[in-house]
């Protein structure tokens, strides 16, 4: 049996974990009982937590279009922003697990390409670039790209982000 639990002393929450084990002797008569201190553990988690709803506020309320791709240059997350630029500009809806590169014109392959073997040596790419409306109109973005690593700085990935400029 484990569960855990909190109690206020002076004032601050301590979480505690309760582990319950039988005795594995003949007998089966009795238990092993631990409480383990899991404060830490659980006010890291809490932060945690907290952080990753302060980014989300900021990753949706911007009027910057995201999308972060992992080192195979699959879609893993994006704001709803990006969701609204891909269904406007490419009339394609943006799906994580995909291709990045399968929401862009063939013709801009070879810039995307370039930008990816950039940021792999930890460049940042920025550029201004147009695309053409369905309703014959243009676009412009300012567009910026850049790595992402982990703690041991291996590249593990992108973010490209487009502004509308326009």
């Amino acid at each position: 049996f484990s569960m855990e639990y909190s109690y206020y002393s002076d004032h601050k929450k301590v979480w505690f974990q309760l582990l319950v084990a039988p005795l594995t002797d003949k007998t089966k008569k009795g238990a092993v009982v631990l409480h383990i201190d899991i404060t830490n553990r659980k006010e890291a988690e809490e932060l945690m937590l907290q952080s990753k709803a302060n980014l989300q506020t900021i990753f949706e309320n911007t009027d910057i279009a995201y999308v972060l791709c992992n080192a195979e240059q699959k879609v893993v997350s994006f704001n709803t922003k990006a969701m609204e630029l891909c269904l406007e500009q490419f009339n394609k809806k943006l799906k994580t697990g995909a291709n990045a590169f399968s929401y862009f014109p063939k013709n801009k392959i070879p810039n995307l390409k370039e930008a990816i073997q950039k940021i792999s040596n930890n460049e940042m790419v920025s550029y201004e670039t147009s695309y053409d409306l369905r309703d014959g109109g243009v676009k412009w973005y300012e567009v910026r790209w850049v790595g992402i690593g982990n703690a041991l700085n291996e590249h593990t990935g992108f973010m490209v982000a487009f502004k509308d400029i326009t």
